[in-house]
């Protein structure tokens, strides 16, 4: 009889851990998918609802962005926001100039 329980339990205990294990993996502890960048402001464009921008960051990658505060041109800016569902413009919710 020792030896079922004792065999029920390490089942138990087994199931328990695969199953914690599996949520760790899933979970990548970033509940937003918000993204920050930091980069050079290229290229500004002031529209009727506020600034489309170029920013190029360290690595070359030129970003599409959308602000609707007003950004200086050849500035360092941290910025915080979205991509579009295509990916092809980023929605900035939060910007720091750096310098």
């Amino acid at each position: 009889i020792m030896e079922k329980t004792r065999d029920k339990y390490l089942i138990i205990c087994c199931f328990a851990f695969i199953i914690i294990f599996s949520f760790a993996f899933m979970y990548n502890g970033n509940d937003s998918s918000e993204e920050d960048i930091v980069g050079v402001v290229v290229s500004v464009t002031k529209t009727d609802s506020g600034f489309v921008f170029n920013l190029e960051d360290c690595s070359g990658i030129q970003y599409h962005c959308f602000t609707r505060s007003n950004i200086q041109k050849d500035a360092v800016y941290s910025i915080s926001g979205s991509f579009s569902d295509d990916r092809s413009i980023f929605f900035v919710s939060g910007l720091k100039m750096i310098r």
